[in-house]
């Protein structure tokens, strides 16, 4: 099972209004304008106008710090960490804020450069330590730096703070279903549905859990709630898939295989998982190609190999099911050894 840490930008990273006064200069009336515009295209996540008018502002007043502030907030929306660290440091260099250093440490940690981002979360922690944010990212740099623990008790922290926290509810419950406590994982993963209904992955999540527990019915449910939420969300349209094939429903699945593959055309799992289920229905042909598909994405995909392989062999292609089953043994699929040993010429 494929585990992905939600690392969201949300909470104390949003941007701040400015308002004028009599008193200020005519660049600096002009600067404020143009910043709180910025804001409005923010709010509507329109990035790119929200940066080209933060630019401007910038331009007409370089020592407006909050707009330096938020233009490294927005190079992060745009996923251009280099430009947010120069945006931060220089907003570091005037001000040491908090708020810069979460703002820095999140662009480090999408760099993957992940003890300059602990540097600066710990930095931010120093400087408030009711910073609930700073705890949660934090918490997030800790799992991959491999302390689990320390990731743990970050989480805790974070979520004392902030109650409503859904995001680090969301993580902390990832965190607490790879360390096996199913009971902890599926409580987190409500509380984060519950206290943020839009939050997709929440319900992803959910459903992973309650497969876990064995409770296919409820999963079905979640990954559909996730789909309701976000109707381009692959993951949980792969995910529902799978659960229709192993109750059956084999053609519901390959409409759900269908749709992940119409949103995401480089989504190999879903092409395999669509294979497996032709399969079943008889369309040895499309589970072929769907089993080839998958191949070509990633030519070291060796489950796919082995499932063409039993494809080709219902085809009365022993040949071509001895080279893929071969070719699957070679990639570390055990099972294909024995089809290779007890089916195949020497």
């Amino acid at each position: 099972m494929l585990i992905g840490f939600l690392l969201s930008l949300t909470g104390n990273m949003s941007a701040q209004d400015i308002k004028s006064n009599d008193t200020t200069d005519d660049n600096s009336r002009i600067a404020i304008k143009l910043y709180n515009e910025s804001l409005k295209q923010c709010e509507d996540g329109h990035y790119n106008e929200a940066l080209s008018m933060v630019n401007k502002a910038i331009s007409f007043n370089p020592e407006l710090t909050q707009a330096v502030y938020n233009r490294g907030y927005i190079f992060l929306k745009l996923n251009r960490p280099d430009r947010a660290i120069n945006d931060f440091n220089a907003v570091i260099a005037k001000d040491k804020k908090a708020k810069a250093y979460v703002g820095r440490g999140t662009a480090y940690f999408m760099k993957k450069d992940y003890t300059k981002a602990n540097d600066d979360f710990s930095s931010a922690i120093a400087l408030d330590q009711t910073y609930a944010e700073a705890y949660y990212r934090r918490a997030n740099t800790l799992i991959e730096q491999g302390d689990e623990q320390g990731a743990l008790k970050d989480f805790d922290k974070s979520i004392s703070l902030r109650k409503d926290f859904a995001p680090a509810y969301n993580d902390r419950g990832l965190l607490k279903l790879n360390q096996g406590d199913f009971t902890g994982a599926l409580s987190d993963f409500i509380s984060s549905t519950t206290l943020d209904p839009s939050l997709v992955y929440a319900f992803n999540n959910l459903g992973k859990v309650h497969e876990v527990m064995d409770d296919k019915e409820s999963a079905l449910d979640d990954y559909t709630a996730a789909i309701k939420v976000n109707p381009k969300f692959s993951d949980a349209l792969n995910n529902r898939g799978r659960l229709k094939f192993e109750t059956g429903d084999f053609e519901g699945a390959v409409k759900d295989y269908t749709r992940a593959i119409g949103i995401n055309a480089s989504f190999k799992y879903a092409y395999n998982n669509r294979g497996n289920a032709k399969y079943m229905l008889g369309d040895f042909q499309g589970a072929i190609e769907d089993f080839s598909a998958a191949i070509s994405i990633d030519p070291e995909y060796g489950t796919a190999y082995l499932n063409r392989g039993n494809t080709k062999e219902m085809r009365r292609d022993e040949a071509g099911a001895c080279r893929d089953w071969s070719k699957a043994a070679s990639l570390g699929v055990a099972s294909a050894e024995n089809y290779v040993t007890n089916q195949c010429d020497k």
